[in-house]
């Protein structure tokens, strides 16, 4: 959902071998068993028939995965690839019909990255003293090997390292717009960074991690890395983040929508306070992520919003909260908000009686609700999970947070609501 289809480009050599293998998926437009139409969104690549199921040969490196389409399916699940992973596997299903689609990664084909990718060149037979680029506008890289790709472009770009005594070469067949998964993250101070500790935050890989902020160095996207790699950001962002690229390889944008000790009547739309302030941050962040120079470099596909709320509302009968809750979450689920997926909630912690009883409540009771953590509960000022005032947490806190969540978060994307256990 949210995804942007790419614009077609001429025909490349890579178009034309796939073009080429297309002749073995035989006539007629693919389909499941049961008869439903499958597509892909990419036009450079082909459905080839395997049986009942289909195979799609791909690009080595890090290219962009095309998306499965099929307009009569009950359930679409993508195919990700993490680091180092050579195949992987989407699957349609309509009513009992399961249709599986192979994904295989082809070093034939070329060698692909994203737009923002690291990647070391390591020559194999010599060690090298010195790295060059052939075109450092689309690919630079460094005096250890170390590959950013700083443009998108067609071109190849060839990396090569040498000793003064020998070369070696290493050609990057094209770089991609990056695809980059956008999660709204609201509620209240434990949902925000003023207590963030970048110092004992998850590290993150760089250049698959960004937040959009309000707060610290303007309104902007930037990344949770500074250069030289530590973290930049901490806070709940830094392991939910590693944990998604780790999983589902896709890069991430968190949208920070937090906001310091507000109760739940405050988000409710469309006048009071929080809610005001959460949409204005909204309309700013996707106004720079449908910018030219912003979607020039990313593929946005804006996901779900992640809850983190309860401290204020102890006191808040527990209808109510589900009540003012509910109006925020219709909201976040419309148009307007691009029809965000899912709320994954992180649940208060259990002192908080009555927002912890309704936020479970929510969770049981609406599949587009899920309990993204219940690990709060564990954490206490004596095992370093919470902070001296015994209501925020610390930062070895939110890294199992962050953790936590995101493991439930991707199990959603990757293998349907039933991956995730009643009450756990």
């Amino acid at each position: 959902m949210g995804d942007r289809v790419r614009l077609k480009k001429p025909v490349s050599i890579l178009t034309a071998v796939m073009l080429c293998m297309s002749a073995f998926a035989g006539c007629g437009a693919p389909q499941t068993a049961s008869g439903s139409k499958i597509s892909l969104d990419d036009e450079e690549y082909r459905l080839i028939q395997d049986g009942d199921n289909y195979k799609v040969e791909i690009p080595d490196g890090r290219p962009r995965v095309p998306q499965v389409l099929c307009e009569d399916a009950d359930e679409v699940y993508q195919a990700y690839f993490s680091d180092g992973q050579s195949a992987a596997e989407a699957v349609v299903k309509t009513g009992e019909d399961v249709c599986k689609i192979e994904f295989h990664k082809n070093p034939e084909l070329g060698f692909v990255l994203q737009y923002d990718d690291r990647y070391v060149f390591k020559p194999k037979t010599f060690k090298a003293t010195y790295f060059t680029s052939s075109n450092p506008e689309v690919a630079t890289v460094d005096e250890n090997g170390l590959i950013t790709i700083v443009g998108v472009s067609d071109e190849s770009v060839v990396i090569t390292a040498g000793s003064g005594m020998a070369e070696e070469y290493m050609t990057i067949t094209k770089t991609v717009r990056a695809p980059i998964n956008v999660y709204l993250l609201t509620g209240q101070s434990n949902a925000a960074y003023f207590y963030a500790e970048p110092e004992n935050a998850t590290i993150t890989k760089q250049g698959t991690s960004y937040q959009y902020d309000t707060v610290e160095g303007g309104c902007r996207v930037r990344s949770l890395n500074k250069p030289d790699g530590s973290m930049l950001v901490g806070s709940i962002e830094a392991s939910l983040c590693k944990t998604l690229y780790d999983i589902m390889g896709e890069k991430t944008l968190i949208i920070n929508a937090g906001i310091s000790g507000q109760p739940i009547r405050t988000f409710k739309p469309f006048d009071a306070d929080s809610f005001i302030q959460v949409n204005t941050i909204w309309q700013t962040s996707t106004a720079e992520v449908a910018s030219e120079e912003f979607s020039s470099h990313f593929e946005p596909r804006f996901r779900s919003y992640i809850w983190i709320q309860g401290e204020t509302d102890d006191w808040t009968n527990s209808d109510r909260y589900k009540s003012d809750f509910l109006q925020l979450h219709k909201v976040f689920r419309s148009p307007d908000y691009f029809n965000l997926d899912y709320c994954f909630m992180v649940m208060v912690r259990s002192v908080f009686t009555r927002p912890c009883e309704a936020q479970e409540e929510l969770a049981q009771g609406y599949e587009d609700i899920i309990m993204a953590s219940r690990a709060s509960q564990y954490l206490t000022m004596e095992n370093g999970g919470l902070r001296h005032d015994n209501l925020h947490y610390a930062q070895a806190g939110d890294n199992i947070l962050g953790e936590d969540a995101a493991k439930v978060i991707a199990d959603v994307y990757m293998y349907g609501l039933d991956s995730v256990p009643e009450g756990e």
